[in-house]
């Protein structure tokens, strides 16, 4: 689950105003907009989030059974993202020991 607006932002804690994603060369990145009054004036400032997925970076971590997920993943609380990998590599040891193809001695 990835992050919403009236969240807070995962990267400087404030209130999601909305959340914001560029798409550039196929992949896409996520940003996180907050709103507020400076002066009278609305100001917008956007945090980036990272990418929603880190695709070459999977690919070269996919034998561990994990896919890795930028800081708009963290909506769960922190450390959510870290769960989720967690559980990816102990699902993936978990089959690896039962099929014997992981030699424990």
């Amino acid at each position: 689950m990835a992050v919403q607006a009236g969240e807070p932002c995962p990267k400087c804690g404030r209130v999601i105003d909305w959340v914001e994603r560029r798409v550039v060369n196929g992949h896409v990145y996520v940003y996180a907009a907050h709103v507020s009054v400076v002066n009278g004036k609305k100001k917008i400032t956007k945090c980036y989030l990272g990418p929603d997925r880190y695709t070459y970076a999977t690919k070269t971590h996919s034998d561990m059974g994990m896919e890795l997920k930028g800081m708009a993943y963290e909506a769960g609380g922190p450390g959510s993202r870290l769960t989720d990998y967690i559980n990816g590599l102990a699902s993936k040891l978990g089959a690896e020991v039962e099929s014997g193809a992981l030699d424990l001695e």
